[in-house]
């Protein structure tokens, strides 16, 4: 009896791991595809209207330079 309960918490806990391998490469997925548009769009922006993307550099150095280091 306790043999065949050991061997159903194996399978539990195999499962549970399949399951979080499927769900880390789902969003591995996930994220990949955000990042290909991302680029794309950034592409596009910086081709169509050079201007725009421009302002967008000088916009996200500023905010990059004005965050503070968190503290130690």
């Amino acid at each position: 009896m306790n043999t065949k309960l050991n061997q159903i918490d194996a399978r539990i806990e195999k499962l549970k791991a399949q399951r979080a391998a499927a769900l880390a490469r789902e969003t591995q997925k996930e994220q990949k595809k955000f990042f290909r548009e991302a680029i794309a769009i950034g592409t596009w922006l910086k081709n169509q209207h050079p201007d725009q993307w421009e302002r967008i550099l000088l916009t996200i150095k500023k905010q990059e330079s004005s965050k503070k280091p968190p503290p130690i």
